[in-house]
């Protein structure tokens, strides 16, 4: 069997590092301290893993486009060595591999990552759809890149690599990589975050405390303001994430840039032809069926969608009687069920994660009145500021509801932040900020931050070196 020139240099180079093996007792597919389901990180478990100086590629065979004609292959497939296993979520793994380089621009490999699916049909799917929007999206700073979508079809060529690595080393090969599939398997390639997500960043695999590390100030500010402009743009291209969380925010550039993630239950609102790229959506309300049962992360999710969700709103009422009071709050919120603007519902789930970045945790388990207490007092907290003073919020006036604990002015930089957070998390979804809204909003114009996005006259300098979370693999060998 022949060997591409490419596919030599990727097996010198697991050559050359096979001696590099590194254990760990914990896992960053997982974490005790979050409630989340879908945990995906991008920092590897490093399990270590012995095997024989045998190497198993993966050939990928294209299915969409290659962004460029990468030399020396050409369209029908790429060589993908695999490296470590990065996490795991509902829908699919995630793994670091090898390839040619994508953009073109060298002969060098260059680690992506590649996330796969489960044989089955509804995970297929998703996968698919999930790939389709992602490569729908022009690259963006604040946006993780997808490439391309694929099949993946092992071919063990252990007696071309054994003559290779014989003839130039005698070390053992210690990797930890995913098993190779036994049969295809659809998958995609996209953008190689090594700094990890924010999970990890706040909440260390390694730590012995279930609280959130706090972060400096300048950090948390500058991350907040990535957030809201890789959500703003986002919706400018007409979809809405549907699963914000520190989780599923990545680092890169030395853990100084701030990348949105896994697009699983992400949703198409306005369709490419409705807009002129780049453009802002309009306020006009945009609303998608409401599913059984709700998607995302528990925590996060949006009232409204939680009301959507039949059984959810059945076992609610089971548990405790409405009041006339909550009644009135619920009345509101539902009239737009069974359905939902799912940008209202990103607003929701964009200010829980601002919140987890400042180190103020979880506030409920679920957005359910009644049914949870830490929401329903937050809850009764906004029927008390409708009562007295209406429903406009003003930090200078001193004017937002006072819905208690991890809702206090001493939990935030600045009562401007506070009252912000207040107008992502207002329980009625028509009168709940918009990222036009957000962007506008002083605060966050005055709030330093290093990203290109930001003109480069007004651009803070940041060094978030120090904050680092290595996942220990080099972008390029």
């Amino acid at each position: 069997m022949c060997i591409s020139s490419m596919e030599s240099s990727l097996v010198e180079g697991s050559a050359t590092t096979s001696t590099t093996t590194t254990t760990s007792s914990s896992s960053s597919s997982s974490s005790s301290s979050s409630p989340s389901n879908n945990k995906t990180s991008n920092t590897p478990t490093n399990e270590t893993s012995s095997s024989s100086t045998q190497s198993t590629f993966l050939h990928f065979k294209p299915l969409t486009p290659l962004p460029v004609l990468p030399y020396p292959y050409n369209s029908k497939h790429l060589a993908l060595l695999p490296r470590h296993h990065l996490g795991h979520g509902g829908n699919g793994t995630v793994q670091a591999v090898f390839s040619a380089d994508l953009s073109g621009a060298s002969e060098k490999a260059q680690l992506y990552a590649l996330k796969t699916c489960s044989g089955q049909p509804r995970a297929e799917l998703i996968l698919r759809q999930e790939a389709k929007l992602a490569l729908e999206l022009p690259p963006h700073p604040h946006l993780v890149q997808t490439f391309v979508l694929g099949e993946i079809i092992p071919t063990t060529i252990a007696a071309t690599v054994c003559s290779i690595l014989s003839a130039s080393t005698t070390t053992t090969t210690t990797t930890t990589t995913e098993p190779p599939p036994r049969s295809n398997q659809l998958g995609y390639l996209m953008e190689h975050c090594a700094q990890g997500d924010v999970y990890d960043l706040l909440y260390p695999p390694t730590s012995q405390t279930s609280k959130a590390l706090l972060l400096p100030q300048a950090t948390q500010l500058c991350f907040i303001k990535q957030l809201f402009l890789g959500l703003s743009y986002l919706h400018s291209q007409g979809i809405a994430h549907g699963d914000l969380k520190p989780e599923n925010l990545l680092l890169t550039g030395g853990g100084s840039r701030l990348k949105l993630a896994d697009f699983g239950f992400a949703f198409r609102f306005r369709s490419r032809s409705q807009q002129p790229s780049g453009a802002e959506c309009t306020p006009l309300p945009i609303t998608v069926s409401a599913t059984s049962p709700v998607t995302g992360t528990e925590p996060y999710i949006a009232p409204e969608m939680w009301l959507a969700d039949c059984t959810a709103v059945a076992l609610a009422e089971a548990e405790a009687a409405t009041t006339a009071a909550t009644a009135t709050i619920n009345v509101a919120v539902a009239a737009a069920a069974p359905t939902y603007d799912p940008r209202a519902a990103d607003i929701w789930a964009c200010a829980l994660t601002a919140r987890q970045i400042l180190g103020l945790g979880y506030p409920w388990r679920h957005a359910i009145d009644p049914g949870d207490e830490h929401y329903g007092r937050f809850v009764k907290g906004w029927r008390r500021f409708w009562a007295k003073t209406g429903t406009t919020l003003d930090a200078a006036a001193g004017r937002w509801p006072l819905c208690g604990r991890g809702f206090e002015g001493e939990d935030y930089p600045d009562y401007a932040a506070l009252v912000l957070v207040l107008g992502m998390l207002h329980p009625v979804p028509e009168q709940r900020l918009t990222m036009k809204n957000i962007l506008a909003d002083p605060w966050v114009r005055g709030t330093p931050c290093c990203s290109p996005v930001v003109p480069e006259g007004s651009r803070a300098v940041h060094d978030h070196a120090r904050l680092k979370v290595d996942s220990g693999v080099k972008c390029t060998r």
